[in-house]
């Protein structure tokens, strides 16, 4: 029986120091507690939404942040400096971005936010993919569990599997022992030539060194243009994305709104793949929200005719964030 027991102990052995290596290290940043999730020596691309969430956790008694931007990484575009052209000045903004963010993603962070302070003023930017994502979509866009009940065991295991994943975890050792990013580690780590740059009060993350590039016209290359320019769409509308398990979560965040007096405005922004939202989905955020506070810049619009409104295919510029919040609070 010893033996055995003996036998036992050897098995687990390795993966008990597996797992003392990577709690000590914690490399995904969602063991310890953190002032500040961002630094500048970062290589490992973090659960933005964890981060949203614990961030505020931190520090909202520190600001009282009372408005906030709600979104996925489209949101990105979308800046304090600039939004406080149309709410008040003494605003104290927060951008509450998950990356992959759908509408269960958003109404977690809604119903959250509320429960610690005010909401009064609320920019939330939608897309398609909002609208129809499902919440199973890898660590990087797992809810966190301070915003949804979730199993907390398994919220944990799957950051601790995906670390020990072979291609991921020898990039991980070979950038910590010779501190060069190399082209093969392109979607693993974070290329250091295009990190993005953070505000760790309002916790917004900013295109630095994407609008440096374009300024000196480097950043638009042959294979970049090429990226940005295919799989268009015009003719095509998007499948029925909002199920009734999402029109309950919207109602809910419109409930939210109305009990806290919120000065809001949903934006459906403009994907370059110019497919529209489809027209059922679209009809449901109208007779939730009013007509005249969401605006759909699905499918064929202004910006798309033109790669220099767009970083990627996926993500559009703050120029065109910022023609977008001059229409949306110019009407009335």
């Amino acid at each position: 029986m010893k033996r055995f027991f003996k036998f036992c102990l050897l098995l687990c052995l390795p993966v008990f120091l597996m797992a003392i290596f990577y709690i000590v290290l914690d490399p995904f940043k969602v063991i310890w507690h953190y002032d500040l999730y961002y630094q500048s020596d970062d290589f490992i691309q973090l659960n933005r939404g964890f981060v949203s969430a614990m961030h505020y956790a931190n520090h909202h008694e520190e600001y009282h942040y009372d408005s906030y931007i709600f979104g996925n990484s489209g949101s990105i575009a979308y800046h304090e400096e600039d939004w406080k052209k149309y709410i008040p000045e003494t605003s104290v903004c927060y951008h509450f971005d998950v990356f992959g963010g759908s509408v269960g993603d958003l109404y977690g962070g809604i119903k959250y936010v509320s429960r610690q302070g005010d909401l009064k003023n609320v920019l939330m930017i939608l897309d398609i993919g909002s609208l129809s994502t499902s919440e199973n979509k890898g660590i990087l866009f797992s809810v966190p569990p301070i915003l949804k009940k979730s199993n907390l065991f398994k919220f944990h295991i799957d950051f601790f599997m995906a670390f020990y994943k072979i291609d991921f975890f020898l990039s991980y050792i070979d950038y910590r022992m010779n501190q060069q990013f190399n082209p093969d580690m392109e979607g693993r780590l974070i290329n250091p030539n295009w990190k993005l740059g953070y505000n760790p009060i309002n916790n917004e993350l900013i295109w630095e060194k994407q609008e440096e590039s374009i300024e000196k016209g480097t950043y638009y290359d042959a294979n970049r243009i090429r990226i940005i320019e295919q799989g268009q769409f015009p003719e095509k509308v998007a499948k029925p994305g909002i199920n009734k398990e999402r029109m309950d979560m919207i109602r809910k965040m419109k409930a939210i709104f109305d009990a806290q007096m919120t000065n809001y405005r949903i934006v459906i922004g403009p994907s370059h793949n110019q497919v529209r939202i489809n027209p059922d989905d679209l009809q449901f955020l109208y007779d939730v929200f009013g007509q005249e506070y969401v605006f759909d810049f699905s499918g064929i619009n202004r910006w798309i005719f033109d790669y220099h409104n767009y970083y990627d295919a996926g993500h559009y510029r703050s120029c065109v964030a910022n023609e977008i919040m001059q229409i949306v609070y110019s009407k009335k």
